[in-house]
């Protein structure tokens, strides 16, 4: 199994998050997400995604994987959006 390491995603810089984000959509059946580094922040904002409790897999100092945690405070239900590999979305989300 390969190892990696979790952290807070608010830990990492916005072009890491974003990269890792674009990746993992680059095969979404709508077609590849198009989104720019300058759109990072608003994107962010709309999902309603909170940094410090969503969590990233980092391997040799790269993400490899994430949960962005978006918790709705007006309804009491939380969203989840991510990349997952085998191993690790267990892991994350159970954190």
């Amino acid at each position: 199994m390969t190892s990696f390491v979790l952290a807070p995603a608010a830990d990492f810089a916005a072009a890491d998050l974003h990269a890792a984000c674009v990746e993992a959509f680059s095969d979404y059946v709508a077609g590849p997400m198009q989104m720019t580094l300058a759109q990072w922040p608003s994107f962010v904002a709309r999902q309603g995604v909170d940094l410090e409790r969503s969590r990233v897999a980092v391997r040799d100092g790269a993400v490899v994987a994430f949960a962005f945690a978006c918790p709705r405070t007006d309804d009491g239900r939380w969203r989840l959006e991510g990349k997952m590999l085998p191993g690790v979305a267990v892991l994350i989300v159970d954190k």
